[in-house]
């Protein structure tokens, strides 16, 4: 498994964050991409007691939003971290979607940008330092993970090899 560099404080960190279908809080069931919709247009992702790399991103870190599933398995926006602190009844009061659990931070992201095509990750799992077996998928598991700057590229950057796939991330 390829370790990715301890960064210095001023060095942009990389991270992939993963979204699966989910519930609205009024209830009614949500794709992975209409719930990464809501997160983002919320501003806020949370991070679980559980989730892999939450004490390592801080402000100024890119992340990847990739939607996890058999009909999914691509990146669909980017952002930057603004800032990451505790989960508060603030934050609760306007999450969008049903909590299960209470998450233990919170990111709130800025400068999100949607892709103009979802970028198919199983076309580029190839050129991917981490993909280290063949169940690509399970290296997409836990919510999220750290990604080197190339990484991160290959992920995010438009290729014309993916312009054939759909257009759902279209706003």
């Amino acid at each position: 498994m390829a370790r990715t560099a301890e960064p210095t404080k001023t060095q942009v960190q990389h991270f992939v964050l993963i979204k699966q279908p989910d519930f609205l809080a009024g209830g009614g069931h949500l794709s992975a991409l209409e719930a990464a919709r809501q997160l983002l247009d919320a501003g806020m992702w949370p991070l679980w007691s559980r989730t892999p790399c939450k004490n390592l991103v801080r402000e100024g870190d890119r992340v990847a939003i990739y939607l996890s599933g058999t009909r999914n398995q691509c990146v669909v926006a980017t952002a930057a971290v603004q800032f990451k602190q505790p989960w508060s009844p603030p934050f609760a009061r306007r999450y969008p979607l049903a909590l299960s659990g209470t998450p233990c931070q919170v990111l709130v992201l800025e400068g999100v940008t949607w892709l103009r095509k979802p970028i198919l990750v199983r076309r580029r799992a190839a050129r991917l330092s981490f993909m280290d077996t063949p169940k690509w998928g399970a290296n997409f598991m836990g919510g999220m993970r750290r990604l080197s700057q190339e990484d991160f590229e290959a992920m995010t950057s438009p290729d014309v090899a993916d312009m054939e796939g759909p257009d759902r991330a279209a706003r």
